[in-house]
C-alpha cells in the first residue's frame, strides 16, 4: 500500500492508493495523525448504476463496505496554484473513467471535493448517482463511548425560521458501533429547486470530549442528500471471533435515485460532473470550524466591489407597502431613506400591476396607474437622492394569471407527465431552454439600459418538486440541468454588466446555497415579519452565509418606542442593512436613532468582509433568553447582545478569543445607553444587564495595534 500524506501548516490529508484498488481517504483534519494498519479508510467516491452486480445487501445506505462500482487506481497528481493545492486521482472501471478533485486554499483548514466520470466505452450506462465528498475516521468499536461524545449539529431552515440549528448525539440518533455489519444511518436531502427548504444543505460534527470539529455544506440550488453511518472496515471471518474495526462514514452528495428521483444516461464520450461539496475543521468546538467555513466562502466566491463598499439597503416590502408602492407613496419615502444613509433604494414586487399582482407578473413592464409617469420618474429620484435604484424581479417563474400566461410554448415550462407544473400560482420555466434564458437576459438589459437600475432583487417563490420529464432521463435530470442552465445564465449577466448588485431572495432563505452565493452578491436572510423572531435568525446567519453577504431586515414601525428601534437595528447592524418599514411616519426620536444606527455602521463596516464571527453563547435555540453574535475584525470586536424573553436581567458572556490586552467594552450603539458593562479580563468574561425584555446593544472592544 502506498500514501500520499499532504501536510500543510492549515490542514492534513493522508491517502492511501495501490494499483488495482480504491483509493480511500485515511484522515482530513488539522491535528496530527497516523492512522494503525488495521484502518481501512472511506473511498474517495461512490459510483451507483443497476448495470453492474452488486453483492452487499445495504438496506437503505448508499455507502456501503463493498462498493457498487470497485475503482481501480490508475494514477494521481498534485498541483500548485495561487490560491492553494489541487489533488487529482484518476481511477477507472473497464471503459470508465473517473477523476476525484481535492481543492486545498491556502491558510484554511478545509477542502472542496467533486468528482467526474467519463463514458469511454459503446454502450450507455445508466447513472443513478456519484458522491461529491466522503470523508471517515475510526471510532470505538464495541464500547459505544465515542459515540456518546459525537455531537451531531442539524440546520433545520423553514419559511421565516432559517437557521435552527439542533444538536443530538450520534447514539441518541440512532448509530451504534456494535461491532458488526451496521445498517443504520442518519440520512438528510432535498429534492426541489427549493435548496434550503427544509434543511440547509449543511451539517456539522463535534467531539464533546476530546475536541475537534468539522462543518460541511453542498453546493447545491436544487436537489441534494448526505447520509453519516457506521461501516465495518474488517470482517473476515466469524465476527464473534474478528470484532470489526468500525469507522464513521459521511457521505455528501447532488441529487441521485433513492432521495431525489434523479438518474441520467451517460453516452458514449460524455461525462458528467458531481455537484461541488466541502468541508472545514476547528480543533475545538464547532463554531471554530464555522469560523473557517467563513473564510472558504470567501474564497470561492466571485469578487465584488459590494463586498468592500457593503451600501445600506433600503426595501420598500417588509412591513412597508407589502407590494402596494406607488409614485406618490414612494417620493417621500425615497427622501426619509436618503436622509437616514441609505445608499441603494428597492421598489420590491407589484410595480407591475394595480390589482392583485401575486400571480399576474412575467411581462414585467410598469403599471400606468401605480406610476403615471413610469418608473423613470422614481428612479430620477433615487438618483437624485444619491442612491442606486434596484428592482424586484422573478424570471425563474411565470405568474398564471399574466396577460401572455396562455402563450407561452410548452417547452419553456417545467413537465410531469405532460402538464406544466405549477405551484404557488406560477409556472416554473425551464432555463434549459436557450429562449427562456434570452427572454431573461432581455428584461435584465432593459432594466439597467431603459430604466437605470443597478441593483436587481432576485425572488423565487416556487416549489418545483422533484423536477421535469420534459426532455430528461428522470424528474432530478431536468431539475438538475435547469439549475445549471440557471447558473451559467447568472455568470452571462455578471458578465455582461460587472457592476450590478444581484441579491438572492428564496421565499426569504430558503435558497441560501453556495452554488447560487459563490455568484450573487447578496442574500435575503428570512421573511420573518416580527423583529423579535428576526434577532435568532439574526444571531445565527453567519454560519449560512457570509455576514458581509447576509442582508438582515430591520424595520421599525410607526408604532415603535426608542428600545423597538434600537433592536431592530442592532438586528441588522453586524450584517448588511436591510431596511424596510415607513421611515415616513416614524417617531423623529426613532427616525433620528435609524440615522445614528447607519452612521455608526459605516463607522466599521469595512471590517465586516474580512471578520471572524463568533458565537460566545453557541448557535442559539429559538427559545433563548439572551443572544450574542461577535465579530472579530482588524482592528476592534463588535459584540451584539439580545435580551429577549424572561426574568433574567443579567448574563456574563464568556469571550476566551479575545486578546489578553484588548480594551475594556464600550457600548457604541445607542448612544442614550446608560448601562454599565462589568469586563473580567483574566477571567474574559463580559457582564451585562439591560432591564427591559426585548431590548439590544451593540458593543466594541479595540484591539491592541
Amino acid at each position: 500500500m502506498n500514501y500520499l500524506k499532504l501536510k500543510e501548516p492549515y490542514l492534513n490529508l493522508i491517502f492511501a492508493y495501490e494499483k488495482g484498488k480504491e483509493v480511500t481517504l485515511l484522515y482530513a483534519g488539522i491535528k496530527e495523525w497516523e492512522p494503525d494498519a488495521e484502518y481501512k479508510g472511506c473511498r474517495i467516491v461512490d459510483v451507483m448504476t443497476p448495470e453492474l452486480p452488486n453483492y452487499s445487501f445495504r438496506g437503505a445506505k448508499n455507502y456501503y463496505d463493498t462498493p457498487q462500482l470497485p475503482l481501480n487506481y490508475q494514477s494521481h497528481e498534485v498541483l500548485d496554484n495561487p490560491t492553494g493545492k489541487e489533488i487529482r486521482f484518476f481511477q477507472n472501471y473497464n471503459d470508465l473513467t473517473i477523476t476525484t478533485t481535492f481543492t486545498l486554499y491556502k491558510g484554511i483548514p478545509a477542502f472542496r471535493c467533486s468528482s467526474e466520470i467519463t463514458n469511454h466505452g459503446t454502450q450507455p450506462l445508466t447513472l443513478e448517482g456519484i458522491s461529491s465528498l466522503q470523508y471517515g475516521f475510526p471510532v470505538e468499536g464495541n464500547g459505544g463511548h465515542t459515540m456518546e461524545q459525537l455531537i451531531l449539529y442539524e440546520p433545520h431552515n423553514t419559511w421565516s425560521e432559517e437557521c435552527r440549528w439542533v444538536t443530538r448525539t450520534l447514539q441518541s440518533a440512532g448509530l451504534t458501533a456494535y461491532g458488526n455489519l451496521s445498517y443504520d444511518r442518519i440520512h438528510i436531502s432535498n429534492s426541489s429547486g427549493l435548496s434550503c427548504g427544509e434543511h440547509l444543505p449543511m451539517g456539522g460534527l463535534m467531539h464533546s470530549g476530546k475536541g475537534g470539529s468539522a462543518v460541511w455544506q453542498i453546493e447545491s440550488n436544487g436537489a441534494w442528500a448526505w447520509e453519516a453511518g457506521i461501516t465495518a472496515q474488517d470482517y473476515g471471518g466469524s465476527l464473534l471471533q474478528n470484532p470489526c474495526t468500525n469507522a464513521l462514514y459521511l457521505q455528501l452528495s447532488g441529487p441521485r435515485l433513492e432521495e431525489n428521483h434523479w438518474k441520467i444516461r451517460l453516452d458514449p464520450g460524455k461525462a458528467f460532473g458531481s455537484v461541488p461539496a466541502a468541508i472545514a475543521f476547528g480543533k475545538q468546538g464547532i463554531e471554530e470550524a464555522l469560523a473557517n467555513l467563513t473564510e472558504y466562502r470567501r474564497r470561492i466566491r466571485r469578487q465584488h466591489a459590494d463586498y468592500s463598499r457593503l451600501p445600506v439597503i433600503f426595501n420598500d416590502y417588509m412591513n412597508c407597502f407589502m407590494g402596494d408602492s406607488t409614485t406618490g407613496k414612494l417620493l417621500p419615502l425615497i427622501e426619509q431613506a436618503a436622509k437616514a444613509g441609505c445608499e441603494i433604494f428597492v421598489i420590491d414586487c407589484g410595480w407591475y400591476d394595480s390589482g392583485d399582482w401575486q400571480y399576474t407578473f412575467g411581462d414585467f413592464k410598469p403599471s400606468k396607474e401605480r406610476y403615471p409617469n413610469g418608473l423613470e420618474e422614481v428612479v430620477r429620484k433615487i438618483r437624485q437622492c444619491n442612491m442606486i435604484p434596484g428592482i424586484w424581479l422573478e424570471l425563474e417563474a411565470f405568474g398564471i394569471d399574466c396577460p401572455h400566461a396562455d402563450q407561452l410554448p410548452e417547452d419553456w415550462l417545467f413537465q410531469r407527465d405532460g402538464h406544466p407544473v405549477i405551484d404557488s400560482g406560477r409556472y416554473q420555466l425551464d432555463f434549459r431552454n436557450g429562449q427562456v434564458s434570452a427572454r431573461a437576459t432581455k428584461i435584465i438589459r432593459d432594466m439597467v439600459e431603459t430604466y437605470g437600475f443597478g441593483y436587481m432583487k432576485m425572488d423565487y417563490n416556487i416549489c418545483s418538486g422533484p423536477g421535469t420529464d420534459y426532455r430528461a432521463f428522470s424528474l432530478g435530470d431536468g431539475l438538475l440541468g435547469h439549475n445549471r442552465a440557471y447558473l451559467e445564465w447568472l455568470y452571462s449577466i455578471q458578465e455582461m454588466y460587472p457592476d450590478l448588485i444581484l441579491e438572492n431572495c428564496g421565499s426569504g432563505g430558503l435558497r441560501m446555497d453556495y452554488a447560487m452565493l459563490s455568484r450573487m452578491s447578496i442574500q435575503s436572510l428570512s421573511d420573518q415579519e416580527d423583529f423579535h423572531k428576526m434577532a435568532v435568525i439574526a444571531a445565527n446567519s453567519a454560519s449560512a452565509v457570509t455576514p458581509e453577504q447576509c442582508g438582515v431586515w430591520s424595520y421599525p414601525g410607526k408604532d415603535s418606542d426608542a428600545e423597538d428601534t434600537v433592536f431592530n437595528m442592532i438586528n441588522s447592524m453586524l450584517f448588511r442593512i436591510h431596511m424596510g418599514g415607513r421611515l415616513d411616519e416614524l417617531d423623529p426620536v426613532c427616525r433620528q436613532l435609524v440615522a445614528e444606527a447607519v452612521t455608526c455602521y459605516k463607522g466599521y463596516r469595512e471590517e465586516i468582509t474580512k471578520a471572524v464571527p463568533h458565537w460566545p453563547l453557541g448557535l442559539h435555540g429559538w427559545e433563548a433568553p439572551w443572544l450574542c453574535f461577535c465579530l472579530e475584525g482588524e482592528r476592534a470586536y463588535y459584540i451584539a447582545v439580545w435580551r429577549l424573553r424572561g426574568m433574567q436581567k443579567e448574563t456574563v458572556i464568556p469571550l476566551d478569543f479575545v486578546q489578553t490586552q484588548a480594551g475594556p467594552p464600550e457600548i457604541r450603539y445607542p448612544s442614550f445607553a446608560e448601562e454599565t458593562v462589568d469586563w473580567n479580563p483574566d477571567r474574559k468574561e463580559l457582564k451585562i444587564a439591560l432591564e427591559r425584555p426585548y431590548s439590544a446593544r451593540l458593543l466594541r472592544m479595540k484591539k491592541q495595534m
